[in-house]
Protein backbone atom coordinates (compact mmCIF):
# COMPACT_ATOMS: atom_id res chain seq x y z
CA UNK A 1 0.00 0.00 0.00
CA UNK A 2 1.42 3.48 -0.87
CA UNK A 3 2.32 5.76 1.98
CA UNK A 4 1.55 9.58 1.78
CA UNK A 5 4.90 10.56 0.21
CA UNK A 6 4.86 7.34 -2.41
CA UNK A 7 3.38 7.92 -5.85
CA UNK A 8 0.30 6.67 -6.56
CA UNK A 9 0.36 2.73 -6.51
CA UNK A 10 -0.26 1.85 -10.84
CA UNK A 11 -2.84 -0.92 -10.50
CA UNK A 12 -3.46 -1.42 -14.72
CA UNK A 13 -0.76 -1.85 -17.43
CA UNK A 14 -1.39 -3.04 -21.03
CA UNK A 15 0.56 -3.81 -23.69
CA UNK A 16 -0.99 -5.02 -27.15
CA UNK A 17 1.95 -5.52 -28.52
CA UNK A 18 5.82 -5.33 -27.82
CA UNK A 19 5.19 -2.49 -30.67
CA UNK A 20 2.96 -0.26 -28.64
CA UNK A 21 3.51 2.17 -25.49
CA UNK A 22 2.40 1.03 -22.01
CA UNK A 23 -0.58 2.48 -20.73
CA UNK A 24 -0.43 2.90 -16.72
CA UNK A 25 -3.06 4.29 -15.10
CA UNK A 26 -3.17 4.79 -10.63
CA UNK A 27 -6.39 3.85 -8.53
CA UNK A 28 -7.45 7.20 -8.17
CA UNK A 29 -7.62 7.85 -12.30
CA UNK A 30 -8.88 4.33 -12.53
CA UNK A 31 -12.35 4.78 -9.68
CA UNK A 32 -12.70 8.27 -11.50
CA UNK A 33 -13.28 6.70 -14.86
CA UNK A 34 -15.49 4.07 -13.30
CA UNK A 35 -17.53 6.57 -11.61
CA UNK A 36 -18.22 8.49 -14.60
CA UNK A 37 -21.92 7.86 -16.33
CA UNK A 38 -21.28 10.04 -19.18
CA UNK A 39 -17.84 7.95 -20.23
CA UNK A 40 -19.66 4.75 -19.98
CA UNK A 41 -22.55 5.91 -22.01
CA UNK A 42 -19.91 7.92 -24.72
CA UNK A 43 -18.22 4.14 -24.96
CA UNK A 44 -20.88 1.57 -24.58
CA UNK A 45 -23.88 3.47 -26.12
CA UNK A 46 -21.95 2.87 -29.62
CA UNK A 47 -21.85 -1.01 -29.25
CA UNK A 48 -26.19 -0.85 -28.91
CA UNK A 49 -26.32 1.33 -32.50
CA UNK A 50 -23.79 -1.03 -33.84
CA UNK A 51 -25.60 -4.25 -33.05
CA UNK A 52 -28.98 -2.40 -34.07
CA UNK A 53 -26.79 -1.31 -37.70
CA UNK A 54 -25.91 -5.36 -37.92
CA UNK A 55 -29.38 -6.17 -37.69
CA UNK A 56 -30.79 -3.61 -40.42
CA UNK A 57 -28.14 -4.81 -42.67
CA UNK A 58 -28.33 -8.59 -42.00
CA UNK A 59 -32.24 -8.44 -42.61
CA UNK A 60 -31.73 -6.48 -46.18
CA UNK A 61 -30.42 -9.94 -47.46
CA UNK A 62 -32.55 -12.69 -48.77
CA UNK A 63 -30.92 -15.43 -46.30
CA UNK A 64 -29.21 -15.03 -43.21
CA UNK A 65 -26.52 -16.92 -43.53
CA UNK A 66 -23.26 -17.69 -42.04
CA UNK A 67 -21.41 -15.21 -44.28
CA UNK A 68 -23.46 -12.08 -43.72
CA UNK A 69 -22.72 -12.84 -39.83
CA UNK A 70 -19.07 -12.93 -40.69
CA UNK A 71 -19.21 -10.25 -42.51
CA UNK A 72 -20.98 -7.99 -39.72
CA UNK A 73 -18.45 -9.60 -37.26
CA UNK A 74 -15.55 -7.97 -39.09
CA UNK A 75 -16.42 -4.49 -39.39
CA UNK A 76 -16.99 -1.83 -37.14
CA UNK A 77 -19.24 0.63 -36.56
CA UNK A 78 -18.96 3.09 -39.31
CA UNK A 79 -18.49 0.76 -41.32
CA UNK A 80 -21.83 -0.68 -40.91
CA UNK A 81 -23.16 2.72 -40.93
CA UNK A 82 -21.96 3.38 -44.36
CA UNK A 83 -23.06 0.17 -45.93
CA UNK A 84 -26.76 0.64 -44.32
CA UNK A 85 -26.42 4.19 -45.88
CA UNK A 86 -25.24 2.81 -49.19
CA UNK A 87 -27.90 0.02 -48.86
CA UNK A 88 -30.35 2.81 -48.73
CA UNK A 89 -31.69 1.73 -45.21
CA UNK A 90 -30.38 5.04 -43.36
CA UNK A 91 -30.41 8.45 -44.89
CA UNK A 92 -27.45 11.15 -44.47
CA UNK A 93 -28.07 12.81 -41.21
CA UNK A 94 -28.03 9.68 -39.26
CA UNK A 95 -24.57 8.04 -40.76
CA UNK A 96 -22.88 11.68 -40.38
CA UNK A 97 -23.72 11.73 -36.62
CA UNK A 98 -22.86 8.15 -36.23
CA UNK A 99 -19.27 8.97 -37.44
CA UNK A 100 -19.45 11.45 -34.96
CA UNK A 101 -20.59 9.13 -32.38
CA UNK A 102 -18.00 6.75 -33.49
CA UNK A 103 -15.04 9.47 -32.90
CA UNK A 104 -16.49 10.55 -29.76
CA UNK A 105 -16.47 7.12 -28.45
CA UNK A 106 -12.83 7.04 -29.56
CA UNK A 107 -11.30 10.21 -27.50
CA UNK A 108 -13.03 8.06 -25.07
CA UNK A 109 -12.05 4.87 -25.35
CA UNK A 110 -8.32 6.06 -25.19
CA UNK A 111 -7.90 8.55 -23.15
CA UNK A 112 -8.64 8.70 -19.27
CA UNK A 113 -8.49 12.39 -19.05
CA UNK A 114 -11.51 12.80 -21.89
CA UNK A 115 -14.61 14.30 -21.32
CA UNK A 116 -17.63 16.47 -22.99
CA UNK A 117 -15.68 19.24 -21.90
CA UNK A 118 -12.75 17.79 -23.57
CA UNK A 119 -11.44 20.15 -26.91
CA UNK A 120 -11.35 17.39 -29.05
CA UNK A 121 -14.60 15.98 -28.07
CA UNK A 122 -16.63 19.11 -28.37
CA UNK A 123 -15.08 19.91 -31.86
CA UNK A 124 -17.20 16.77 -32.75
CA UNK A 125 -20.31 17.46 -30.88
CA UNK A 126 -20.43 20.40 -33.13
CA UNK A 127 -20.97 18.30 -35.94
CA UNK A 128 -24.09 16.53 -34.64
CA UNK A 129 -27.47 17.18 -36.41
CA UNK A 130 -28.28 18.04 -32.86
CA UNK A 131 -26.27 20.75 -31.88
CA UNK A 132 -25.70 22.66 -35.54
CA UNK A 133 -28.10 25.56 -34.84
CA UNK A 134 -26.55 25.65 -31.68
CA UNK A 135 -23.86 27.00 -29.35
CA UNK A 136 -22.41 24.31 -28.35
CA UNK A 137 -20.11 24.56 -24.77
CA UNK A 138 -18.78 22.14 -22.19
CA UNK A 139 -21.99 22.12 -19.85
CA UNK A 140 -24.33 21.52 -23.05
CA UNK A 141 -22.20 19.14 -25.47
CA UNK A 142 -23.26 15.89 -23.34
CA UNK A 143 -27.48 16.97 -23.84
CA UNK A 144 -26.62 17.02 -27.72
CA UNK A 145 -24.13 14.11 -27.88
CA UNK A 146 -27.43 12.12 -25.89
CA UNK A 147 -30.43 13.40 -28.07
CA UNK A 148 -28.24 12.44 -31.32
CA UNK A 149 -27.64 8.87 -30.48
CA UNK A 150 -30.91 8.82 -29.41
CA UNK A 151 -32.24 9.76 -32.27
CA UNK A 152 -30.06 7.30 -34.09
CA UNK A 153 -30.82 4.38 -31.82
CA UNK A 154 -34.95 5.04 -32.64
CA UNK A 155 -34.37 5.87 -36.44
CA UNK A 156 -32.50 2.35 -37.12
CA UNK A 157 -35.32 0.64 -34.39
CA UNK A 158 -37.96 2.38 -36.63
CA UNK A 159 -36.27 0.64 -40.02
CA UNK A 160 -35.83 -2.88 -37.71
CA UNK A 161 -39.43 -2.74 -37.29
CA UNK A 162 -41.13 -2.08 -40.96
CA UNK A 163 -38.01 -5.31 -42.14
CA UNK A 164 -39.68 -7.64 -39.23
CA UNK A 165 -43.57 -6.47 -40.46
CA UNK A 166 -42.33 -6.61 -44.24
CA UNK A 167 -40.78 -9.95 -44.05
CA UNK A 168 -43.97 -10.89 -41.70
CA UNK A 169 -46.30 -9.99 -44.49
CA UNK A 170 -43.90 -11.64 -47.01
CA UNK A 171 -44.81 -14.83 -45.17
Amino acid sequence: MAGKDSKPRKIVELSATARTAKVSIDRKQWEKAMEDQERSIAILGPIGLDILLAAIIGMSFPQRNEDVQKLMGGINMVQKARLAYILGLINKIVLEDLEQIHEIRNRFGHSFEASFAFTKVLKFVRKLSTAKAHEVTPENSYKFYHSAGTKCQNRIIAILQKQRLQKAQKG
